[in-house]
């Protein structure tokens, strides 16, 4: 009898402890599908991004070119409506919410001609006039005029006279055209939740319905990034200069997920800081701080479309130094199409990235893509299995 004890004592031990392996491998499932990282090469939002230059690159009757070559110009320095405008037009074209010009992208810039007022470029740029409108009335012209970019907007946000748009300014025109926007135009969700995260400032409300948080590191604004693009949704990303030069590696075209990654990748890596107003791209661009905090940088703005992680294949530096980077349209066209910089420690650290503005509503807080969709269920789906087996094994022994 003792011995017969001793056997099924010893079997019962045995299927807690396969029991308790198959937990621990549906957690470690779970956490591989849903929150862990395994290697994957370049991560690109699902479908395509409107990819606009400034707007002085577009000669007429396509814009108000030529460019500042011939002289200052009101629409020099058109960093951050523009990135703005392929944030809007990929709301629009790819998630179907009638933000933008009602033409997709592919049409290209021929698609509305300058100066038709309020539509020309996915809303970067209207009538030449700016819609001088009060806020509280639907007299969205142009996203330039609701940031005060070149202190030529709306005034109501108190500047000083200036070149280019301030990141408080990013955020609060932004915000405030998306208001008016959903208050006027019909199929449009009602609320809109903007934040502009920063490491030094926390603006308006993120994309999970809370406040604003401040970016206490490299790490904290790089997940950002990457959750966003998993998301499906592209984000504004705001640096203190754009002084970037050629790394070396390319990504060729098909390499990574995503619609982008059809057109290939570049990677830079960020210069020493130019002096004031020495524009390398010559964009008009005056890249300052003014010393009155980063909500006040007049730095450079970009619209993020992809990311790579630290160590995967498509990490340049996985042998020696791993790093995490961002796939940005730049908006300057003597740039690829898809430029990657990176968003590391040291670039934290230096003050290069300023911060990242997010846009979303409550019904698109949910993943874009099927795959993760899927992924999260089975991860669900096994975990309940294995918790149920558990406990059917306790009570048969």
């Amino acid at each position: 009898m003792a011995g017969r004890q001793s056997i099924m004592k010893a079997e019962k031990v045995a299927r807690r402890g396969a029991v308790c392996l198959l937990l621990l491998g549906a957690l470690i499932g779970s956490g591989l599908f849903i929150g862990g990282h395994s290697a994957e090469a370049a991560v690109y939002l699902p479908q395509v991004a409107p990819d606009w230059n400034q707007p002085y690159r577009y000669a007429a009757p396509l814009g108000p070119g030529p460019g500042p070559g011939t002289g200052k110009g009101p629409y020099d320095a058109w960093c951050a409506p523009t990135s703005a405008a392929g944030l809007l037009g990929y709301w629009e074209d790819a998630r179907g919410v009638p933000l933008a010009d009602g033409f997709p992208f592919s049409a290209g810039p021929a698609a509305v001609p300058w100066p038709t007022p309020a539509i020309w470029h996915d809303r970067s740029l209207g009538d030449p006039r700016s819609a001088p409108g009060p806020v509280g009335t639907f007299g969205l012209t142009d996203l330039g005029w609701w940031m005060d970019t070149n202190n030529s907007g709306y005034s109501g946000w108190g500047n000083p006279p200036h070149a280019g748009t301030y990141v408080k300014d990013v955020h609060l025109g932004l915000a405030e055209a998306l208001a008016e926007l959903a208050a006027n135009v019909p199929g449009l969700p009602a609320v809109w939740w903007v934040a502009t995260q920063g490491a030094g400032l926390g603006f308006g409300t993120n994309t999970m319905g809370n406040p604003a948080t401040i970016h206490a590191s490299s790490g904290s604004a790089w997940s950002e990034v990457v959750s966003e693009i998993k998301m499906g949704r592209p984000l504004l990303i705001h640096w203190s200069h754009w002084a970037i030069v050629p790394l070396g590696p390319v990504l060729p075209p098909g390499s990574g997920t995503g619609a982008e990654a059809a057109y290939g990748a570049t990677f830079f890596n960020f210069g020493p800081p130019p002096a004031a107003g020495d524009d390398p791209w010559d964009n008009g661009d005056i890249w300052s701080n003014e010393g009155e905090g980063p909500e006040n940088s007049l730095g450079h703005t970009t619209l993020a479309v992809g990311f790579i992680q630290a160590g995967d294949p498509d990490d340049p530096l996985a042998a020696t130094n791993p790093t995490d980077w961002v796939i940005v349209h730049d908006n300057v066209d003597a740039t690829p199409r898809n430029v990657i910089v990176p968003l590391s420690p040291a670039v934290y650290a230096s003050g290069v990235w300023v911060a990242n503005t997010t846009v979303a509503t409550a019904v698109s807080a949910v993943p874009l893509s099927a795959e993760w969709a899927f992924w999260g269920m089975a991860a669900g789906i096994l975990t309940v299995g294995f918790v149920g087996l558990a406990l059917r094994s306790s009570r048969v022994s």
